[in-house]
């Protein structure tokens, strides 16, 4: 599904890390066992986009979290928890009631916003997508699912946003144990 996007972005190592590092790559017993202590189904495509590319930049621009195994910023759970927060917190409270937000999980960060599943408005059963929101000073809905929001969001140009698109990955690294 990703291979020609792959094969069209100049796919980089990001640097800064001391030590060794591999590119953080989630195998699938890792994105099993994140489903399964987070008590959701990942979407089909960014499944198969996260075991191809891993967690980084997309496009110069965009962060896409992934399950991992090693402890890292662009990890999906501490990623969207750093969005999201608990309830307590009260972060998501300016994007609506909690009947809304209460069921938002943060994948992807862009230029002062951040993107998230919506995971009680399923778009397809068959392959477990998700409706995508943006949320900045509101919540607006971009995508119907992963690799709509990739290809025709991020790799678009878009004049309203003053965006075009660098078919680049920037992956993150992480540190191997010694």
């Amino acid at each position: 599904m990703w291979e020609e996007l792959y094969d069209r972005c100049e796919v980089q190592a990001m640097s800064g890390f001391d030590g060794p590092t591999v590119p953080a790559l989630p195998t699938p017993s890792v994105l099993d066992e994140f489903e399964k202590t987070n008590a959701i189904v990942l979407p089909h495509s960014y499944r198969e986009f996260v075991l191809k590319f891993g967690a980084g930049v997309l496009a110069g621009l965009y962060h896409v979290a992934s399950p991992l195994d090693a402890e890292n910023s662009l990890e999906l759970a501490k990623f969207s928890l750093d969005y999201c927060g608990t309830p307590e917190e009260g972060l998501m409270e300016r994007f609506g009631p909690a009947e809304f937000t209460e069921r938002l999980f943060a994948f992807c960060g862009g230029p002062g916003n951040f993107f998230a599943w919506k995971l009680d408005e399923v778009t397809s059963a068959e392959f477990s997508e998700y409706a995508i929101y943006e949320l900045d000073s509101n919540a607006e809905l971009v995508a119907q699912n992963f690799q709509q929001f990739v290809s025709d969001y991020i790799l678009t140009a878009d004049a309203s946003r003053r965006w075009t698109p660098e078919f680049k990955f920037l992956q993150t690294r992480v540190t191997v144990p010694e």
